[in-house]
């Protein structure tokens, strides 16, 4: 896949995610792991271009067996170190779910790479499918977090309500002023 679309997808991952364990305190961190997760999510090749000096898809990178490095993390007894390796876990899950739709596949032998399709990495029907589908749970996990926070939508709404009467009230009193 192009990167921008292992960017998109895994971004929408984290976000539908995170949208259903995230509690009030972590809220402000949303955006952070968002940016985490765009960047995560090409991490992969870059690594393996940084260590091989090419793009191969090598069994340090792309296989399977390498994000059971990440599960312990996951299990860090404070939190917003553990939503950090979940981001890296998700991320990088997806760039190899991802390149498994590929011709080039990922390894999981010597001899075998899973490949779920024959199409190559920048075949634009594969890419705009699963950019299609990052934006779709991106936007999904908007309506989990206003179903889950309906009462906080609902303080900042009468807050702005407050604030427009409050700005009218204060524009109208200085019309009718005398000079």
């Amino acid at each position: 896949m192009k990167w921008k679309t292992h960017s998109i997808f895994a971004m929408g991952l984290t976000a539908l995610c995170f949208s259903f364990i995230l509690k009030d305190i972590y809220l402000i961190l949303f955006i952070p792991y968002l940016i985490m997760a765009n960047f995560l999510a090409i991490f992969p090749d870059i690594l393996e271009q940084k260590i091989l000096g090419e793009h191969k898809r090598s069994y340090l990178t792309h296989h399977p067996v390498t994000l059971i490095i990440f599960i312990p993390f996951l299990l860090f007894p404070i939190t917003v170190v553990r939503y950090i390796f979940l981001v890296v876990f998700l991320s990088w899950s997806s760039h190899i779910l991802l390149d498994a739709f590929t011709v080039g596949g990922v390894p999981l032998t010597q001899h075998f790479k899973l490949r779920l399709t024959k199409r190559y990495y920048n075949d634009p029907v594969l890419n705009i499918i699963f950019s299609f589908f990052g934006i779709l749970m991106f936007v999904s996990s908007f309506f989990v977090f206003f179903v889950k926070y309906k009462y906080l939508f609902q303080v900042i709404l009468i807050h702005i309500t407050e604030k427009v009467k409050f700005f009218k009230n204060l524009i109208i009193s200085s019309m009718y002023k005398s000079p």
